[in-house]
């Protein structure tokens, strides 16, 4: 089953929907430890590590799920802010169309460290009028 998937998407990736049909499957045999890394790589491949192909996941993620215990000590979140950097410089090449990553914590990171500069333009806005 793994194998054909493999060998229609070519190479180290699965389809989103596959991975998706296997998680339902797996639910409804009951096979915890399968259902739990099948939605541990959804969660890494659409959020935290999201490609530009919005289809396909990256099977090189279920290494880190082979000793599930093992899975919560790796630092997550420094790890997405690497991929994440990443992202944005590949995205800064002029011919560069889209931004990969988990945008949400960009957009947390740009009003963290930003706030300041909005909260006196809308304070100036306000005076102004």
């Amino acid at each position: 089953m793994a194998c054909n998937e493999l060998n229609q998407s070519h190479g180290g990736q699965i389809r989103l929907s596959w991975l998706r049909e296997l998680y339902d499957s797996c639910c409804d045999n009951e096979l915890r430890e399968f259902v739990a890394r099948a939605y541990l790589l959804h969660l890494v491949g659409c959020m935290i590590f999201a490609n530009k192909s919005a289809t396909y996941v990256r099977t090189h993620y279920l290494e880190l799920f082979r000793d599930l215990p093992t899975y919560r000590r790796y630092a997550w979140g420094v790890a997405a802010l690497i991929y994440l950097y990443e992202q944005v410089g590949d995205a800064s090449f002029t011919n560069t169309k889209q931004l990969a990553g988990y945008l949400p914590l960009l957009r947390y990171h740009f009003i963290l460290h930003f706030v300041k500069y909005f909260t006196c333009f809308f304070f100036y806005i306000r005076i102004v009028k």
